[in-house]
């Protein structure tokens, strides 16, 4: 009796077992979400631009000084400039200019070249992602403007690695890709901004 008692309680564990593994919900497979539209990359592109170029602008105002003598002058002063998200994040470059002002009879000639970097921080107002940058874009260029002849001739290069993904959930979601912008402005033509962002082209 024992025996058959033992065999009894096998069994029932055994179907047991059986029907509680075939409750388990199979994991769905993971899908990865699409590519960063053109319009996202435009969009996001325009918003550095905008703060990038307050960020020379800054720089350019520090290094508009007046000396009261004929000379070279060194310089070196840093810059900065904050874009904030209505939903949220913020993108802020900080820029260093080494350079040197020459002042002569022809007038005064600045060239002071640029590097910093790019903090982007859970920007949201590209599309329907989250963009961060990873941890930071580099920045570096030149600002150059010459009281004899008239020329203007500034840029600023970006370059570096963004991530982005939605907020919060699964990690995989989250992409890396590459930025690589030139941002130009002369006396001759208006500012322009060329390259890719997640290999989209763009032409702002």
């Amino acid at each position: 009796m024992q025996k058959i008692t033992t065999c009894i309680f096998v069994l029932l564990a055994l179907v047991v077992t059986a029907c509680s593994g075939g409750m388990t919900t199979p994991t769905p497979p993971f899908v990865p979400p699409p590519a960063m539209t053109q319009v996202e990359a435009d969009r996001f592109a325009a918003s550095l631009i905008a703060v990038t170029t307050a960020a020379m602008q800054a720089c350019a105002e520090k290094g508009n000084f007046r000396p009261n003598s004929f000379g070279t002058f060194p310089l070196n002063y840093s810059c900065d400039a904050t874009r904030n998200c209505n939903g949220g994040g913020s993108i802020r470059p900080s820029l260093t200019a080494t350079g040197q002002l020459f002042v002569n009879t022809n007038g005064a000639t600045l060239q002071a070249p640029l590097r910093g970097s790019q903090n982007i921080l859970n920007w949201g107002c590209a599309g329907n992602y989250i963009i961060s940058g990873n941890p930071t874009v580099s920045l570096s260029g030149e600002l150059f403007a010459s009281g004899a002849t008239g020329q203007i001739q500034n840029y600023l290069d970006h370059s570096g690695q963004i991530v982005y993904g939605p907020d919060g959930g699964d990690a995989r979601a989250q992409q890396f890709c590459s930025v690589s912008l030139r941002t130009i402005e002369t006396n001759l033509a208006a500012l322009r901004t060329t390259g890719t962002i997640c290999g989209r082209p763009i032409n702002q």
